[in-house]
């Protein structure tokens, strides 16, 4: 990416670069259960389905990739 002024703003950086952090709330026993969709601090905060089985789901504005189309080597 190009020079900008807001290069050391960190917080936009993630904000650019990440598209959910939510996920980061796992690493803490202070919210120990807080994958369950159904949990009240779940929809207290609204992070969604962290549980495992969700994670490779592609977000919901996003186009899923072509399978078939293989990968760059």
């Amino acid at each position: 990416m190009p020079v900008h002024r807001d290069d050391y703003d960190f917080d936009a950086c993630t904000g650019m670069f990440l598209k959910d952090t939510d996920v980061l709330v796992l690493y803490s026993s202070r919210f120990d259960g807080i994958e369950d969709p159904d949990g009240d601090a779940n929809r207290q905060l609204g992070v969604g389905d962290q549980r495992v089985q969700a994670w490779f789901e592609p977000f919901g504005n996003v186009t899923a990739r072509n399978p078939p189309r293989g990968f760059r080597r």
